[in-house]
């Protein structure tokens, strides 16, 4: 029962952090009602591949790191190759949620605008809202790799050490309100999408200095089991670059430029999928295969 009380209360400080920008703009109006409106909008918008792509594999990771780890053993006791399968499990997901998050970032930055004026007008897209979608796409980034860590985490903290993870919320929760109003009087409206990525960074943080004190005991390693390829991290910044001149010298001035950054984007992006699947195709089968007999099981 008092398990049931943690998660509760954890759920609720989660959700004031998820929303807290809403209830700052709701009371303290840190930004003007127009930006407040065009905030909503592109917030809205960047949620969907939170809600559509990432909410459903963190819900089932978590579910998996529940059904492998005992939370009221520590991980000596454990049985070694439920926990082994767990971290490898983890490092799995981990590294898969951050090339999904590149991907989101490293072209929906540099698609924003177009995909704005295609969603509302060239007007709209040329401001403040490609600016605010850009920096929403990083935000992704960050909370696909706090998915698979934080979900971990929780799996296996004991009662106590999940009453402490609240008290850790709580104090973040703070230091988002404290951020939000300093980078809204800096950067407007922006400010609130850099506090987040900030809090959530922290989120990831703690979850990492958990997962390797909760592993100290044992021989297992995680870390850089997580790491990107060096070859993937040149190429999604060669991509990043390429496209971001691209988007500068002809997106939106017309359909046929815009077109032709669209068709650069598409290429660049196929190139990046088959050096993916070149460098990790053991990844992504390995992952196929867990999913697959997972769903046959059930």
């Amino acid at each position: 029962m008092s398990v049931t009380v943690t998660f509760m209360v954890q759920t609720v400080v989660k959700q004031v952090l998820t929303e807290g920008e809403k209830f700052l703009m709701t009371f303290f109006e840190p930004i003007s009602l127009g930006e407040q409106g065009v905030y909503e909008i592109v917030n809205n918008l960047a949620s969907l591949a939170a809600r559509f792509i990432l909410a459903p594999v963190e819900e089932s990771a978590y579910l998996m790191f529940s059904s492998l780890v005992d939370r009221v053993k520590p991980s000596s006791q454990q049985n070694q190759a439920k926990l082994e399968r767990a971290v490898t499990l983890l490092c799995h997901l981990t590294k898969a949620m951050t090339l999904v998050g590149l991907f989101i970032f490293t072209f929906g930055f540099n698609f924003s605008e177009l995909a704005l004026g295609l969603y509302a007008s060239r007007q709209f897209s040329s401001g403040l809202a490609s600016k605010l979608l850009r920096w929403q796409c990083l935000y992704i980034l960050v909370i696909s790799i706090n998915g698979m860590t934080e979900g971990f985490a929780v799996a296996v903290m004991t009662e106590r050490r999940l009453n402490m993870f609240n008290i850790v919320l709580v104090v973040l929760s703070l230091g988002f309100i404290a951020s939000s109003f300093l980078l809204t009087k800096l950067f407007g409206s922006l400010g609130l999408v850099l506090a987040n990525t900030i809090n959530m960074t922290g989120r990831i943080l703690h979850s990492i200095l958990f997962i390797n004190n909760y592993l100290s005991s044992t021989s297992l390693v995680w870390i850089r089991h997580i790491l990107l390829d060096k070859k993937l991290g040149l190429s999604f910044l060669v991509t990043f670059v390429f496209l971001r001149i691209s988007e500068t010298s002809l997106c939106c001035q017309s359909l046929v430029w815009s077109l032709l950054h669209l068709g650069i984007g598409c290429f660049m992006f196929l190139l990046n999928v088959i050096l993916v699947y070149k460098i990790e195709g053991q990844l992504v089968d390995s992952l196929w295969s867990y999913f697959y007999t997972k769903k046959k099981q059930n």
